[in-house]
């Protein structure tokens, strides 16, 4: 298993259907996203984001939605299609608590 991405993997078909593709579009201000590669950074520690992690962008920061856990990170800021979908609309249609249950149960399933 690839942990490094969701690209060409079975769950990146079960979600192709949730997600937009960010092209070369910034990420916008009040929009939720899905990490689809792991992002690792070294910022006096190292810092792992794993693929799976929902995450609202707001000021700057990604506030990851099942922690109180808030990143800069320059590269995902400005290059988003490396590492995020866009997954506000299905967010908005579905609600915030029913989508991040079905995107844990899929990373609990990837990660095992």
């Amino acid at each position: 298993m690839n942990y490094y991405t969701l690209k060409n993997t079975n769950y990146e078909n079960q979600i192709i259907e949730f997600v937009d593709e960010i092209e070369n579009n910034p990420i916008k201000h009040g929009h939720y996203y899905l990490f689809h590669a792991q992002y690792d950074v070294w910022n006096n520690e190292r810092i792992t984001v794993n693929c799976f992690s929902l995450c609202l962008f707001e000021f700057s920061l990604l506030k990851f939605v099942n922690s109180k856990n808030k990143l800069y990170a320059a590269d995902v800021i400005n290059h988003p299609n490396k590492y995020l979908y866009d997954v506000t609309d299905v967010v908005n249609k579905y609600g915030l608590a029913e989508f991040n249950d079905k995107i844990q149960k899929l990373r609990k399933e990837f990660l095992s």
